[in-house]
């Protein structure tokens, strides 16, 4: 299940970000919860560890915003310490993960490639 989710997502959402929460699916950051209905998403922008004391006001509107501008196709519900919208696009998602909070896959530079198979070499030689 988790394996549909990250194809889904191109890759690029940590699998830890992928959790299994009341028998369905949900993608959960720091400052969201996103459900998948067919091929868009639902945005509830919100407090996932404690949802009665919400988000500030402030915190809110700062995502709404800029998810807005670039995001014509969905229509942002305000409420206190929420949001939420339905039909975003996995662009528009993943063009704005970390706004949302939402961890993402690790990358290893060339560099640090580099670096490994320098070090796996040394090991296999028998030097350390």
């Amino acid at each position: 299940m988790k394996r549909e989710w990250l194809e889904y997502f191109r890759e690029r959402v940590s699998r830890s970000a992928i959790r299994q929460e009341s028998g369905e699916m949900v993608i959960r950051g720091k400052w969201c919860e996103i459900t998948q209905v067919g091929d868009r998403l639902d945005v509830f922008i919100c407090n996932p560890d404690d949802m009665q004391a919400g988000l500030g006001q402030r915190k809110v509107t700062n995502i709404v915003r800029a998810l807005e501008k670039t995001a014509q196709e969905g229509v942002f519900t305000v409420l206190n310490g929420e949001a939420y919208t339905q039909g975003l696009s996995v662009e528009i998602v993943c063009q704005h993960l970390s706004l949302l909070g939402i961890r993402k896959k690790r990358r290893v530079s060339e560099k640090q490639k580099a670096v490994l198979s320098e070090r796996l070499a040394r090991m296999r030689r028998g030097g350390a």
